[in-house]
């Protein structure tokens, strides 16, 4: 251990200068390494009881990045933060404190802290992001998602195609989930959140002109969410096309109705042909698990509605606190909006769905307040629709504390922090 000192200081070091002297490509990097998640890097090394975690790319870079964050933000002009901005802080704030009497009280305080210390990781890097990053460094996180995104599907679909679930299970970055699509150690139902997230993107913001590059990079990201098997994106997707159709049915009715059409035919055939059953089995799982972990939450409401059970802490109680009958396997809320109430109570989901509110009305908000060209509304129109899909997502997931959800949702404020010079500021 005592060998790696050297280089871990080493490391901090050039990495600090690195991000004092260009924050907002380091915060980018980090934002985009948000992508690998869970991902074990260190694994790769031999190296998984290093400081007795399994710390992602993300994490390790947040890490090395952070003094230098710190050095640049005193070293910099002061910030000119609009009151929209300054609110969500404070809403964020009060979320992050909300969720201490539930670390108190809960059944391991050992985990719950923890768990408490990675809610915490993630909100600096929203706070880190509202203040150094500009809506060009968002239009990079954005172009390097989709890319990012649609280069994993294209590798994973032929290579389920050609050669087959065993073989891409020995993979080291892709791996089989019940027989579905895993990747970079993402669960199937997040890294299809994931790509629809790109998704939305590439289609609302249209960073490319090309029609056919669009239609294809869409083509690829659509096959990847349909492999995952995840039964929450497809109707999270089925949800979203039906807001799309109404939106554009008085506009373009034709288009719509002929769009619709294809789409029944598609999934006419690939229901014939049971594709989606051989490739990632969706009809051999049922809803009962699902079903009882909700009814879990909702008659345990008196032991978590002031104070919660602890972040982390569900699993833990799941079968003492289960009715007589329930399946005991219980090891996730299903849901983000039950999440945040399992881990703090209701005064953090309270604030947590007022912050989300926030967020959604700030990108309404942004063509009152500017003047824009129509790549950047579209851009902020990307970013609204994104919010949507992890509102949406979350009552099937837990989404809260998810890294890329906390850039995502610091890309609303952009715009609502500027530096300004010392004569301006006095």
């Amino acid at each position: 251990m005592s060998s790696f000192v050297p280089v871990v200081i080493a490391l901090m070091t050039l990495s600090s200068v690195f991000a004092t002297m260009w924050p907002r490509i380091a915060l980018t990097l980090v934002a985009f390494l948000t992508a690998l998640g869970t991902f074990n890097l260190l694994g790769l090394f031999g190296l998984d009881s290093l400081w007795g975690m399994q710390p992602g790319p993300s994490k390790i870079a947040l890490y090395l990045f952070l003094p230098g964050f710190a050095i640049a933000l005193l070293l910099r002009p002061r910030l000119r933060i609009t009151p929209r901005a300054k609110v969500a802080m404070i809403l964020v704030l009060i979320l992050t404190l909300s969720l201490l009497p539930g670390v108190f009280f809960a059944f391991d305080r050992e985990i719950a802290f923890k768990a408490w210390a990675g809610i915490v990781r993630w909100v600096l890097l929203w706070v880190l992001a509202v203040l150094l990053l500009t809506l060009e460094d968002c239009k990079r996180i954005f172009k390097a998602w989709i890319v990012f995104v649609t280069c994993v599907n294209a590798v994973f679909i032929p290579s389920l195609l050609v050669f087959g679930k065993e073989l891409i299970a020995k993979s080291v970055i892709i791996g089989i989930h019940g027989g579905r699509l895993e990747i970079i150690g993402q669960d199937p139902n997040y890294w299809a959140t994931f790509t629809m997230l790109a998704l939305t993107s590439l289609l609302v913001w249209r960073p490319w002109r090309s029609v056919i590059l669009t239609g294809v990079l869409s083509l690829i990201m659509i096959s990847g969410i349909l492999l995952t098997g995840s039964r929450a994106a497809l109707g999270t997707l089925m949800l979203l096309s039906l807001i799309a159709a109404f939106r554009t049915i008085r506009k373009k009715p034709q288009m719509v109705i002929g769009s619709l059409v294809m789409v029944s035919l598609g999934a006419l055939l690939v229901y014939k042909f049971n594709v989606v059953n051989k490739l990632a089995p969706l009809y051999e799982r049922g809803l009962e698990q699902r079903v009882e972990v909700y009814l879990w939450s909702l008659y345990n409401l008196p032991n978590t509605i002031l104070v919660g059970l602890g972040p982390a802490n569900m699993p833990l109680v799941y079968d003492q606190l289960a009715p007589p009958g329930f399946i005991t396997s219980g090891k996730s809320s299903h849901n983000m909006y039950l999440e945040v109430l399992n881990a703090g109570g209701l005064i953090p989901l309270t604030l947590f769905i007022l912050f989300l509110a926030h967020a959604l009305k700030t990108t309404i908000l942004h063509e009152k307040m500017w003047r824009m060209e129509e790549t950047e509304r579209r851009l902020v129109t990307a970013i609204r629709w994104g919010i949507i899909v992890v509102m949406l997502q979350g009552m099937f997931l837990d989404l809260a504390w998810t890294n890329w959800v906390w850039v995502l949702l610091a890309l609303p404020y952009l715009r609502h922090t500027r530096r300004v010079s010392l004569k301006e500021a006095t």
